[in-house]
């Protein structure tokens, strides 16, 4: 039982050596000297041999169950005594090395969890600095191409103001050119007008002469008008007289018949009454001359009529004069 005992604790310092350097090998490149400091204290402590129940098979690859059945010879008391202590030394041996391998475990667990729980924390940064480096290069890439629009949009907008300016200059060249042109323009026009209006006072003087002259003739004939009518008037003043005389001599003459005077007296009559009606005769033609010529001279006054245009266009040039007057001004 004691060689049992001895082979079974060897076999599970084995076992547990082959365990302890297999999860050192998976879990070296993610563990801390620090993670392992149980097993290195562990594994200085030397425990008795506890439990021959099972074999574990050696570290050779042995696997076939070795048999447990076991001859229990008894000596004497004392050996008894002694293997019992023993065998109970063992047992307790073997339950503190399992309570000690199921501490071992639970720590490894732990650090396995807290590994990776560190190696998700650190593969979640990195995924965060990775992605946030991308959104950097992004962002500096964004910032370049809006620089290189910006920068586009300002050659453009130079461009722009250099093409304005060149057509600024050249309106204001032609600009210039254009109010040389009218001042010229303006200046021939300003001595035209001048003279336009030089040519106007001298007709308007003319014209001003004429009217003057005009209206002396109209008094001229006004007053022969008047002078024709009153001759008018004495004509008719002595055709009235004559008819008159006229009215007499026939009266005389008829008084002459019905007293049955001489006819001598008769012919002197006649006679004097022919003298009288020549007389008459003449007279009336002279008269009647006369109202021909007056009749000419009257028509001769239609120069009113002319007077009259010779006003209007007066008026007409005086308009213009006005006319061309705020215009030059």
């Amino acid at each position: 039982l004691k060689e049992t005992l001895e082979q079974s604790i060897g076999q599970l310092r084995s076992q547990r050596l082959t365990r302890n350097s297999g999860v050192r090998s998976a879990s070296l490149s993610s563990l801390y000297p620090s993670d392992l400091d149980g097993g290195g204290v562990s594994g200085n402590r030397h425990f008795l041999p506890t439990s021959p129940l099972r074999d574990y098979g050696d570290s050779q690859g042995n696997k076939h169950r070795r048999s447990r059945s076991a001859s229990v010879r008894f000596v004497n008391e004392a050996d008894n005594l002694d293997q019992l202590h023993s065998f109970h030394q063992s047992l307790r041996d073997l339950s503190s090395e399992q309570v000690r391998l199921g501490d071992d475990i639970s720590r490894e667990l732990s650090r396995r969890n807290r590994t990776d729980a560190e190696l998700r924390k650190t593969l979640e940064e990195l995924s965060e600095k990775l992605t946030e480096s991308q959104r950097q290069e992004t962002v500096s890439e964004r910032v370049e191409r809006r620089l290189q629009e910006i920068e586009q949009e300002m050659r453009a907008e130079r461009q722009l103001v250099e093409r304005h300016q060149d057509q600024l200059g050249h309106m204001s060249f032609q600009l210039q050119e254009a109010l040389r042109k009218q001042d010229a323009k303006a200046d021939e026009t300003e001595e035209l007008m001048k003279n336009k209006l030089v040519r106007y006072e001298s007709e308007k003087n003319q014209l001003e002469q004429e009217l003057e002259q005009s209206q002396k003739k109209l008094n001229e004939s006004e007053g022969s008008r008047e002078a024709l009518l009153h001759q008018i008037e004495d004509l008719r003043s002595q055709l009235l007289r004559a008819e008159e005389d006229r009215v007499e001599l026939q009266h005389q003459i008829s008084h002459v018949a019905m007293h049955h005077q001489s006819y001598q007296d008769v012919q002197d009559d006649d006679r004097r009454i022919r003298t009288v009606a020549e007389r008459y005769e003449r007279e009336k033609q002279e008269l009647e001359k006369h109202i021909l010529e007056l009749k000419a001279k009257l028509n001769h006054n239609a120069v009113m009529s002319e007077v009259e245009d010779l006003k209007r266009c007066i008026e007409h040039k005086d308009k213009e004069k006005a006319q061309l007057v705020m215009h030059i001004q």
